[in-house]
């Protein structure tokens, strides 16, 4: 069954080639017709020729009225276009990735203040650990998830500053753009990454900072308290651990991610300003 059919997708993708293939032929000899005078070889290479620009003009075919409505008249390429717009919708799930880390903190600082200045018994502490753990995993999946992104940076963002460097070349050959715009543009391009490492750094000192709570949690969740001298000893041993850092360096990281977001409107409207008619 499985070889009918291969058979049958092999026998219809000879005929496809073959189709193609009388095509060329027609048209190469439709063009020596046309000017007996030239070679099969250069009619071939004019064919070749009207090939590409015929595909170039697709690619670069103004967009649709709709595309438009939503995003401006760029003129330039679709895929600088889409690299740029790229980047605003992952660094807006980036900075909701943070506002997510924060919130994990704020509620395990604030367990922690109530071990440390309310009534507890035993279970108390392994309650606590338990959820450590849990914010653990969740702090990871999101950490994990920015990473990911900021792997994409690392791969296409040149790729998109050399793009627009392209059109910045073209738009000061024709004295469309002036130097403060081009100045905008570039500062732009390089803050969006020196903020993203500037994260980058926020979020090791964030998973240092989980993994110490983890290791004290888990110490004196083991514990086995007997007296309540014991319990206090548990207790001033969690208090001893300075976890408030945590809330100021995920606030931090937050305001990083809306500053990416912030800049690459400034960025997206500096190239619009210029670019989109």
């Amino acid at each position: 069954m499985t070889f009918d059919l291969f058979a049958t997708v092999t026998e219809q993708i000879v005929e496809w080639v073959s189709l193609l293939l009388a095509v060329i032929l027609v048209y190469y000899g439709w063009l020596i017709i046309k000017d007996p005078a030239k070679t099969a070889a250069e009619a071939g290479l004019e064919g070749g020729s009207r090939l590409g620009g015929w595909l170039k003009g697709k690619w670069d075919e103004k967009f649709s009225k709709e595309h438009k409505e939503k995003y401006g008249n760029y003129k330039v390429s679709k895929r600088a276009f889409k690299l740029e717009m790229d980047a605003y919708t992952r660094d807006s799930d980036e900075l909701k990735k943070m506002e997510k880390v924060f919130k994990y903190v704020a509620e395990l600082q604030s367990k922690k203040n109530k071990l440390e200045r309310g009534r507890i018994q035993a279970e108390d502490f392994k309650s606590f650990l338990l959820e450590v753990q849990a914010v653990n995993v969740a702090f990871k999946r999101e950490t994990e998830g920015w990473t990911r992104e900021i792997k994409w940076y690392r791969r296409r963002w040149p790729e998109y500053m050399s793009k627009m460097g392209k059109v910045i070349k073209e738009l000061e050959a024709n004295k469309e753009i002036d130097a403060e715009t081009i100045n905008q543009i570039r500062v732009a391009e390089n803050k969006v990454m020196e903020l993203h490492n500037q994260t980058k750094d926020k979020i090791a000192a964030l998973q240092s900072l989980m993994n110490k709570l983890l290791e004290v949690a888990g110490t004196v969740a083991g514990y086995d308290y007997e007296t309540t001298d014991h319990l206090n000893a548990g207790r001033a041993e969690l208090e001893a651990f300075d976890f408030t850092p945590a809330m100021d360096v995920a606030n931090e990281a937050v305001e990083l991610q809306q500053q990416t977001v912030k800049d690459l409107k400034a960025l997206i409207a500096a190239s619009h300003r210029v670019i989109g008619k």
